[in-house]
């Protein structure tokens, strides 16, 4: 998990907190706060990215992967 937030000390500690909860509880998270952006690989490689990193996120190519843009609402 990585987190894009105004302040680093939050967003080390949102990046470990969103690891150890999960990706669908992680997501649920984001979507009731919204004050950060983050990227997530899940256990089957799948890329999580909040809708401001959709266009500013390029992955590696020679990487197998599967984007899940959550939506902004």
């Amino acid at each position: 998990v990585t987190v894009i937030t105004e302040d680093s000390f939050t967003g080390d500690g949102l990046s470990t907190a969103l690891f150890v909860m999960g990706s669908q509880n992680a997501v649920e998270f984001w979507k009731s706060h919204k004050d950060f952006e983050m990227i997530m690989i899940t256990d089957k490689g799948e890329l999580i990215l909040t809708p401001a990193l959709e266009k500013r996120f390029t992955p590696d190519p020679s990487i197998p992967y599967e984007i899940i843009v959550l939506p902004e609402s």
